[in-house]
């Protein structure tokens, strides 16, 4: 069965709290800059930028650092609330938004979307919905940067445990690899927080994906009209130009919607 989108949403604000402690792992920073490595060698006609899925504001904040001028849109209001807290923040517009159904947010000249927001995307409907959305949001000659787990990423998943023990909290991740229907993946989050004394307090999420297969993306954004530019894995932190769905972490996509040749 196919979650709302407010499923999603719901477990994200009750993460919200956690969320930057539990991807300090995530070079973020390095992301960004590989982002920003991909927006040169394709251009763009402009600095506007629309980050989409932004969160805690991680990868919107590292862009406004570079001179883009940013919004950050995202499903969960609680995830948009850490991020209008941190420093910085004043630089990059923050606007609640559905990515399978995005109102009118202005126009842009690029639109990224890095982590797993697309991957949330369960039916091929909501998937194409959302590059729709994003070819409306974008100039003519704009730039479509976002990135997918690759299936070898989701495999990968259903190993040993993963276990994080902090002061007063530990946390354990458990990844199903991917389920019966051969396409969805969960990993099932169990967080443990000291209450006083020697009370504990169990916090439980579920994070339900599908695996968006390359060649499938790419016929969906034919579909609506965005023209592929190229493809990227991202293996031990670098981008690689020869994607490799088992071994690398992430395929990352460029596209373009159609307008004025870039110079």
């Amino acid at each position: 069965m196919i979650p709302e989108p407010y499923a999603v949403r719901d477990t994200y604000d009750r993460l919200a709290p956690f969320y930057d402690q539990d991807t300090a792992a995530d070079d973020y920073g390095r992301w960004v800059g590989l982002y920003q490595e991909l927006i040169v060698r394709y251009g763009a006609p402009g600095s506007r930028l629309v980050d989409l899925g932004c969160g805690t504001g991680k990868s919107a904040l590292g862009l406004a650092s570079l001179g883009y001028q940013v919004t950050g849109s995202d499903l969960s209001p609680a995830m948009l609330r850490v991020a209008a807290a941190k420093p910085g923040a004043d630089q990059v517009r923050f606007v609640e938004a559905d990515l399978s159904d995005l109102p009118d947010l202005g126009i842009f000249d690029i639109a990224t979307c890095l982590g797993e927001p697309l991957c949330y995307l369960l039916a091929e409907t909501e998937l194409i919905a959302a590059f729709r959305g994003v070819s409306r949001l974008l100039a003519p000659g704009g730039l479509f940067l976002f990135d997918l787990n690759t299936a070898g990423f989701y495999r990968r998943l259903q190993g040993t445990p993963l276990v994080q023990d902090r002061d007063g909290e530990f946390v354990i991740w458990r990844g199903s690899g991917f389920t019966d229907s051969g396409d969805l993946c969960h990993l099932d989050v169990d967080r443990f927080r000291r209450e006083g004394g020697s009370c504990w307090q169990r916090l439980s999420y579920r994070h339900t994906f599908r695996h968006h297969p390359p060649q499938r993306v790419t016929a969906l954004l034919a579909k609506v009209g965005l023209e592929r530019l190229g493809k990227h894995g991202l293996r031990r932190g670098e981008f690689c130009d020869t994607p490799d769905e088992d071994v690398d972490r992430k395929v990352i996509h460029a596209c373009r919607k159609p307008g004025p040749a870039m110079s």
